[in-house]
């Protein structure tokens, strides 16, 4: 009995030892006296599912700043190595914000939020060095939803197919989230249709997607300003609460890219 329980205590601090290990990060060549990039977080918040959240977070690990970014190397699966780290600047906060929300709009998130980006980062003095731990809040907002899909591929054949085969698109209308590769995925799927039914010329490069926010209730006219106004204020406050967006599979008009058209 004595025997399992001394075993047992010596595995607790055996993990214990490892998980200190761990999260032992050795820095090699820190600017002296200088504050420099030691740890990066990022905190995903706003009413999106687990699974949604974690994929962001890890995508958006991809966007920091090369110059607000601390490359740290696993070694032996025990310790972390910081090479050389950078020296922390606040100016360079805006340029990892602005790649950030690059990506987050190719997902369909035009509406997000840095909550803290004047105050995401705090200063930890070891010995002589000063690390810098940064660590970001984004509310990504609501993701734009693709509201209507249609085809206008100025040919009365690839019409028709495209709208026999509506069925199959991967673009569920009211409910598909915008992104860049739901876009691309319907695109692949239309040229391989047409290619099935023998546009063997036909590529990617003939068609295109043109990917439309605007709210249609504005194009309609009116004399009136303050009326005007009112409506582009219920616009807006729409595309926040339900930002969708309308979603048109085109060809395009170079005449280079129009080769594929004469194989009938």
């Amino acid at each position: 009995m004595r025997f399992t329980r001394n075993l047992n205590n010596s595995f607790y601090y055996l993990i214990l030892l490892c998980c200190c290990i761990s999260s032992c990060t050795i820095v090699k060549n820190a600017p002296s006296g200088k504050p420099f990039v030691f740890n990066n977080a990022i905190n995903i918040t706003g009413n999106l599912n687990k699974d949604e959240k974690k994929k962001l977070t890890n995508e958006l690990a991809n966007y920091w700043d090369d110059s607000l970014y601390a490359r740290k190397v696993q070694q032996l699966g025990v310790r972390f190595v910081l090479k050389n780290p950078p020296v922390f600047d606040t100016i360079n906060l805006a340029r990892t914000e602005t790649f950030m929300k690059g990506y987050l709009n190719s997902q369909g998130y035009y509406n997000a939020r840095f909550t803290n980006i004047d105050s995401a980062y705090r200063f930890d003095t070891t010995e002589n060095q000063v690390r810098t731990t940064i660590s970001l809040t984004i509310d990504p907002g609501k993701s734009l939803i693709i509201d209507s899909l249609y085809y206008d591929l100025k040919d009365s054949a690839l019409d028709r197919i495209s709208r026999n085969n509506r069925k199959k698109s991967y673009i569920k209308e009211g409910k598909t989230a915008f992104s860049k590769q739901v876009i691309a995925t319907e695109l692949d799927r239309e040229v391989a249709l047409f290619r099935q039914r023998g546009y063997f010329l036909l590529t990617r490069e003939n068609l295109y997607a043109e990917v439309d926010t605007t709210d249609l209730s504005l194009l309609t006219l009116t004399a009136d300003p303050f009326e005007q106004a009112q409506r582009i204020a219920a616009a807006t406050q729409r595309r926040l609460e339900n930002p969708t967006c309308i979603v048109a599979i085109k060809k395009r008009q170079n005449p280079d890219s129009l080769i594929a058209l004469s194989d009938s």
